[in-house]
């Protein structure tokens, strides 16, 4: 039987393919969603930021959302040259995908 050795997962998908420079309209979703606390307790957006760390305020300009999605879009680039490379890029026929 295999052994799970490793598991990844991201809830930020919406974010990756949305600009930039739109990223600010979460921040009005999250206004009205419902949210748990660390401790699994019913808890608006509101009194979640008054608990979040203090240091978490400097990315939270319109310079720092660019220089994030720069970065995660040219993960994104990358991951599918190396998907390439080694011929399993997912939606691509094999013989498009072969180096």
């Amino acid at each position: 039987m295999a052994k799970i050795v490793l598991g990844i997962a991201t809830s930020h998908t919406p974010m990756l393919n949305t600009p930039a420079k739109d990223w600010p309209s979460f921040i009005d979703r999250d206004g009205v969603r419902d949210f748990l606390d660390k401790e699994g307790d019913p808890a608006t957006y509101a009194e979640l930021l008054t608990r979040a760390d203090p240091r978490a305020l400097p990315e939270l300009t319109p310079e720092r959302f660019a220089a994030r999605h720069d970065e995660a879009q040219a993960a994104r680039v990358a991951d599918r040259i190396y998907q390439l490379r080694d011929g399993h890029l997912t939606g691509v026929p094999t013989e498009e995908a072969t180096p």
